[in-house]
């Protein structure tokens, strides 16, 4: 008998001039201890990027372009605000350049992030380090963007996708 209803499947279909926006709030709560006291710092800021579809092939692979838009600290602790308002407030402008495979996937990231590296500063109670997003971070969101399982949604069903990001000297990470 014929199957009536098809398997749901999460798939892109976009085309060469899409366009569409996406909003990303950051928030980094660490915690550190010094000399046995727990100290909680704060940072959340919201970010606005525009995609646009540069180019599609022929075989289903997309040149994708992000660019932010927007960008506004909405809460710091008195030690990491005066840190990263300039760098959050420079972030507007900033162009990335993806290639993506047929399946969706980044297979080339390109651009660079003003600002992105850890910074130190002391303060009354020691020191503190903080960051934005770096490099690596902006491909895995891209990576998580542009999303498309390899097969239709069953009940019970697992996936998994792999991911790696690399601090440089400070080492790196892979999973799934």
């Amino acid at each position: 008998p014929a199957n009536l209803i098809e398997p749901f499947k999460l798939v892109w279909k976009l085309k060469a001039d899409d366009t569409f926006f996406q909003e990303l709030v950051v928030t980094q709560r660490p915690t550190f201890k010094v000399q046995g006291l727990p100290i909680v710092s704060m940072l959340q800021y919201r970010i606005v990027s525009r995609f646009t579809v540069k180019k599609r092939n022929e075989n289903g692979s997309l040149g994708v372009e992000q660019k932010i838009e927007w960008a506004k600290l909405l809460q710091a602790d008195e030690l990491t605000k005066p840190t990263l308002a300039g760098a959050i407030a420079r972030m507007p402008g900033t162009t990335f350049k993806l290639e993506l495979s047929p399946k969706m996937d980044v297979t080339k990231f390109e651009g660079v992030m003003a600002d992105p590296k850890a910074t130190a500063f002391g303060g009354g109670l020691g020191m503190q380090m903080t960051s934005l997003l770096d490099r690596d971070g902006w491909k895995e969101l891209a990576q998580a963007t542009f999303f498309q399982m390899d097969q239709p949604l069953k009940l019970g069903a697992k996936w998994s996708k792999p991911m790696t990001h690399n601090w440089g000297s400070l080492g790196s990470w892979s999973g799934r």
